[in-house]
């Protein structure tokens, strides 16, 4: 009897605190395959850098620094799960993903170790970014979930949640959920 009043008061527990199989993703950040993890965070770096800015046209910025552990609390609705250092291979593999880009890629443990200005916010003088990736979340269709935040410096920057699928055998951005910012 302790027996089923305890599964009875953990199983509305779960449903209370909103732990249902109706929510689409796994659980689990990241699919099992690195070579699949270094191609959607590049596409994600590339998606960023070249059409999901705050400008009409690519600026072309020649510094793109990346914070090298996941934080999906940059988005607050994404879904979440613990950050995680990204391996020191897996950053390679990204690296040479995005080694014909025209930006020169700089990992960083954290965001204070970007150049930025305190007095205008800027970037690397105006010449660069800083990107924080979140963690990646399959779905329960194929596609995964990541969330980001770039900034650009002062209040120029942007944040979403990316949906990506495979297209032709490569990882792609497919869409964006929920709300964004941007500034």
């Amino acid at each position: 009897m302790k027996a089923t009043t305890f599964l009875l008061a953990l199983l509305y527990l779960l449903g209370v605190t909103g732990c249902t199989a109706a929510d689409e993703s796994t659980g689990d950040p990241g699919p099992s395959d690195s070579g699949d993890d270094a191609q959607i965070y590049a596409a994600a770096i590339r998606q960023i850098y070249t059409v999901d800015h705050s400008f009409g046209q690519p600026p072309g910025w020649p510094l793109v620094y990346v914070v090298n552990s996941t934080d999906d609390a940059v988005m607050s609705y994404a879904p979440a799960a613990p950050s995680q250092d990204l391996a020191p291979e897996l950053l390679a593999a990204i690296q040479t993903e995005l080694v014909d880009e025209p930006f020169e890629l700089i990992w960083i443990d954290n965001v204070d170790e970007a150049p930025i200005d305190l007095s205008n916010g800027q970037v690397a003088e105006g010449e660069g970014i800083i990107i924080t990736l979140g963690n990646i979340h399959p779905q329960n269709d194929g596609t995964i979930q990541m969330s980001f935040f770039m900034t650009c410096g002062g209040l120029c920057g942007i944040g979403k949640i990316y949906i990506m699928s495979q297209v032709d055998g490569a990882w792609q951005v497919t869409g964006s959920v929920g709300p964004e910012i941007m500034s």
